[in-house]
């Protein structure tokens, strides 16, 4: 069959639509994932709330894995990708409807419920695309086809604070009110593309879990020891969006008013986004295991930076920070799962659920800002670089293929 080169994805009308469909599902995540990191300044500021108080919001989305998971990585097993990613776009639809109501009662908990729905729906997508990417060609580009599609991720990531910013933390309604159109739109409008996209036809690889299969993480120390590098990982790529608007609001970092500071959380990600293209030919070209360790001594670099230097050095450090995150995800994925073969789907499961590092190590974070200082409490990330480095020097150097994945 005709193939393209990079990613090597056959070409055929059904696997364009497969990667379409991942493409616009991971844009949709990343832009609510994103939307969290103004909401929480927001919430904080309309009901005066401590930076371990907001950080709830966050607490509330990624804690959601550790419920929702597993789940779903079973549910790959059973249903197959296609159902499992049209479902979770229905879900992440409603649960922006749920936010409207939030704001409609002023009620602090229903937020806390929607965003749990929302990381249900968004975790669905994501769970169930990072492995059919994995499974859409050879193995050998494997790391390039996820880069891919979470590049796209990072481009709804960009989008989602910027419009926060813009129409929530920048808006002259009163009190919460500037909430409810702009998720009642967005809600509406991924309902309605959900309906759509329950009628187009998405290719199913024949490699899958078989009904009823379980995948017994404990048994397997690289994806045990991966599962704690994946939540560190997220603790630490979550942290610093989260607190880019109070940080920049400090007098040290320059006194921004939050729709200015707001607009830095976009640089974040699009720093992420231009690290995960540009990192596209490095993954073709070298292994997971060879790259992560040095994307993790940049970030140890630049996290000085952010927390030691001057104002002006904090702001592009947040840049830096991105650029430096960009290709930790596809390389812990690829490094964890290696050799899973027809247990990836559920395996994925399990991986996703260590997602509760970033509510986990966000609410800690938040409680040291409440204690010591905002600056200060962001140390935590050294913890979780200095493991992520060490599980990239022990389980990152096989080189070992996966002997059953195969191309299409």
């Amino acid at each position: 069959m005709q193939k393209v080169k990079g990613p090597e994805l056959v070409i055929s009308n059904a696997l364009r639509t497969a990667v379409g469909v991942v493409i616009f599902c991971f844009f949709l995540a990343g832009l609510v994932a994103s939307m969290n990191d103004t909401l929480n300044p927001f919430l904080k500021r309309t009901y005066g709330l401590g930076y371990a108080e907001a950080a709830l919001i966050q607490f509330s989305y990624y804690g959601a894995n550790l419920f929702f998971a597993i789940p779903i990585g079973w549910a790959l097993g059973l249903y197959g990708y296609g159902r499992v990613l049209r479902g979770g776009m229905f879900i992440l639809g409603v649960s922006c409807l749920i936010m409207v109501g939030g704001a409609m009662l002023n009620f602090f908990p229903l937020y806390l419920l929607a965003v749990a729905v929302m990381a249900m729906g968004a975790s669905t997508m994501t769970i169930s695309g990072n492995p059919y990417m994995s499974v859409l060609g050879s193995e050998k580009y494997a790391a390039a086809r996820i880069n891919l599609v979470n590049s796209f991720y990072t481009v709804g990531a960009t989008l989602g604070p910027f419009l926060g910013a813009r129409y929530i933390m920048g808006s002259s309604l009163p009190g919460a009110v500037p909430i409810q159109p702009f998720y009642l739109t967005l809600g509406l409008a991924v309902v309605v593309m959900a309906g759509i996209v329950a009628f187009i036809p998405l290719a199913e690889p024949t490699i899958q879990a078989e009904a009823g299969e379980r995948f017994v993480p404990w048994k397997n120390n690289r994806f045990l020891f991966g599962w704690v590098a994946w939540f560190l990982y997220v603790g630490a790529e979550v942290v610093i969006p989260t607190n880019i608007v109070n940080l920049l609001a400090s007098p040290e970092m320059g006194g921004l008013a939050p729709e200015a500071s707001g607009k830095w959380i976009s640089m974040y990600w699009a720093s992420m986004m231009v690290g995960r293209v540009v990192g596209i030919p490095l993954l073709n070209k070298y292994r997971p295991g060879q790259l992560l360790p040095l994307f993790v001594i940049a970030a140890i670099i630049v996290a000085a930076v952010l927390i030691f230097g001057p104002g002006a050095w904090g702001r592009w450090a947040i840049l830096g920070m991105g650029l430096s995150h960009s290709l930790m995800f596809s390389c812990i994925f690829l490094i964890a799962t290696k050799g899973l073969g027809k247990q990836t789907g559920p395996a994925t499961g399990w991986l996703f659920m260590a997602g509760t590092g970033g509510g986990l190590v966000t609410l800690l974070q938040g409680y040291l800002a409440d204690v010591f200082h905002l600056r200060a409490s962001l140390g935590i990330l050294f913890l979780s670089y200095v493991y992520i480095f060490l599980f990239s020097r022990i389980f990152g150097n096989s080189k070992k293929q996966n002997p059953e994945l195969h191309e299409i």
